[in-house]
């Protein structure tokens, strides 16, 4: 799956060169220029470019924090020297230069002004970058005693808790960037990624689609259609299979070039007798992979289920063809020939799954059905003795009716 992936994503690049070449010189050239510009006071100058980042937040997550700094400066709501000296911290770190000197430049900044609660967000960044997780909840926590409702400081300080293993303190830091900015997209994100780790999937999945919502792009890319597609998995081992579809829903919107999400909804359409809409995102999955058995054998089954005998014969030879050891598309073969009293047929495809696991006792369960539809009952009375053996206790039901029958068919023999 992970070629698959990396080659979708590449197709992906690939089909919207121009919009990447923007983006990669707004945020490669551009941005880092402008970070110098504000370093140098020019603050005005710097926020037309943040704010074009900003548009392509998916690339470019701190230039919010950057025009809030560049309007701080403008507005007098902190100092110009205090302004440049953090900015001149993030020239020198985006140069990989001197840490010492970028460390200089930020307690330059918190020299002039101590009371302002980005510079302990970049200061925080800083210890955060640097594995120094003790003085980075420091920062981060001075910043959220500044100011309560700042998301920034939550969401940086959720991140250290994070890289510490403590979820649960994450997890409430994520929740309050959240309550101070609603659609904050990076807090979006990220709580959304720890409650599905957290096995939080109702959580995750809300907020996958508020930040659909927000910001459709932050959700688009296989990558995301992937994460859905295991919600819906999830969802769908739970027998929650309105949920599953749902998510399988998300994941279509984030990336409709995959086929597993088709295959997946189409089984949880099929578990609610919702044959023709199964049979759509089967014909979907069976067209973006079609050397796959998977899809003819889930369509097969459908059709089979639906009545359509003939169209599920053909999709489960199919299926067989693809992949010779498809255990599952020999039963539905099988019983789909004994349904139509091919009975030749049925035995054929009953005994190659017999080759296939000879520890699947509901084979010679199945093969005592066919002989004793064809009235064979000797070989009937056989394999209805083998089942009977090899059968688990718990069957007990099972046990019963069979023994049951073959009392009436020694009668018959």
């Amino acid at each position: 799956m992970s070629m698959l992936i990396s080659i979708l994503i590449l197709a992906q690049l690939s089909s919207s060169t121009g919009l990447v070449d923007k983006i990669q010189e707004l945020t490669l050239v551009r941005f880092p220029e402008a970070v110098e510009a504000a370093s140098q006071g020019k603050f005005e100058e710097a926020n037309t470019v943040f704010v074009k980042v900003a548009e392509y937040r998916r690339y470019q997550k701190d230039a919010l924090l950057y025009i809030q700094i560049c309007t701080d400066a403008i507005n007098g709501k902190v100092s110009k020297e205090a302004a440049e000296y953090l900015f001149k911290s993030l020239v020198v770190s985006k140069a990989k230069g001197e840490i010492s000197e970028e460390l200089l430049y930020l307690n330059r900044a918190f020299g002039l002004q101590r009371d302002y609660a980005p510079t302990f967000i970049i200061r925080g960044k800083f210890y955060l970058r640097y594995q120094k997780y003790k003085f980075a909840l420091q920062e981060f926590t001075t910043a959220i005693q500044l100011a309560k409702m700042y998301h920034w400081a939550h969401y940086y300080r959720g991140k250290t808790y994070l890289q510490l293993n403590e979820k649960e303190k994450a997890l409430r830091d994520f929740n309050n960037s959240l309550r101070a900015s609603p659609f904050f997209t990076d807090g979006l994100m990220a709580r959304a990624s720890l409650n599905f780790s957290l096995g939080k999937m109702d959580q995750a999945l809300s907020d996958y689609i508020t930040l659909r919502n927000v910001n459709p792009d932050k959700i688009k890319g296989v990558g995301m259609c992937a994460i859905l597609n295991d919600i819906g998995l999830i969802y769908k081992g739970q027998k929650e299979t309105l949920k599953a579809i749902s998510a399988f829903d998300e994941a279509l919107i984030a990336d409709d070039r995959w086929h597993e999400p088709f295959l997946n909804r189409g089984i949880a359409y099929r578990s609610l007798e919702k044959y023709p809409l199964a049979i759509e995102d089967f014909n979907k999955a069976i067209e973006l992979m079609p050397e796959n058995a998977e899809g003819y054998y889930n369509r097969g089954l459908t059709y089979k289920k639906s009545g359509d005998y003939k169209k599920a014969e053909s999709d489960l030879n199919k299926a067989t063809i693809l992949d010779e050891d498809y255990e599952k598309a020999y039963l539905a073969l099988g019983e789909t020939y004994l349904a139509r009293r091919k009975f030749d047929k049925a035995i054929f495809n009953f005994q190659k799954l017999k080759k296939i696991n000879k520890d699947n006792y509901w084979v010679d369960y199945w093969l005592g059905q066919t002989f004793d539809k064809a009235k064979k009952y000797s070989k009937a009375i056989d394999y209805y003795k083998k089942f009977v053996v090899r059968l688990p206790k718990k069957y007990f039901q099972h046990k019963t009716s069979t023994n049951k029958r073959i009392k009436e068919l020694q009668k018959l023999h």
